[in-house]
Formats: structure tokens, C-alpha cells, sequence
């Protein structure tokens, strides 16, 4: 089961704000990121390679639970066919 931005926060502790600047993304994305609201592939991929950087561990979509703009509608529709 992958973790969410919020777990990863909780465990390690980070600054959102250190990791905007580390990522080079608007202020939004990592607070999005953080309450589950969609972000591009882009942002969340810089963001997640930032943070595997700042916190040295691997860090990725595979097992970082975000909500990617575009594929919000596709992961309502797997919860609900199951």
C-alpha cells in the first residue's frame, strides 16, 4: 500500500517551503499534494525527487500515494468498480 505525502511528513518532518524551493514549484503543489488534491505528473515527480534527496529515501509515484491531474476520474472509477 503506498504511503501518502501526509505519512511521509508525519514520519520524517520536512518544510513545505524548503521543498518548494528544492523542487522549483509554485506553493500550491506540495500542499496539494500534501491534502490529496490533483497536481501534474511534472510538479509531483520534481517534488518527490526533491524530497528523496532532502530526506535521502527513494521516493517516487510507486509508492507515494498522489493525485494526478488528468487521472483523478480514473481512480474514482477503479474504487468503484470493485
Amino acid at each position: 500500500m503506498k504511503q501518502t505525502l501526509l505519512a511521509v511528513r508525519e514520519r520524517f518532518g520536512f518544510s513545505s517551503a524548503n521543498v518548494e524551493l528544492e523542487a522549483q514549484v509554485s506553493p500550491d503543489v506540495v500542499y496539494f499534494m500534501l491534502i490529496g488534491r490533483p497536481v501534474r505528473r511534472a510538479d509531483a515527480e520534481r517534488v518527490l525527487v526533491a524530497l528523496s534527496r532532502m530526506l535521502r529515501q527513494d521516493l517516487n509515484l510507486d509508492n507515494v500515494a498522489v493525485v494526478l491531474e488528468g487521472e483523478e476520474q480514473k481512480e474514482c472509477d477503479e474504487h468503484t468498480s470493485h
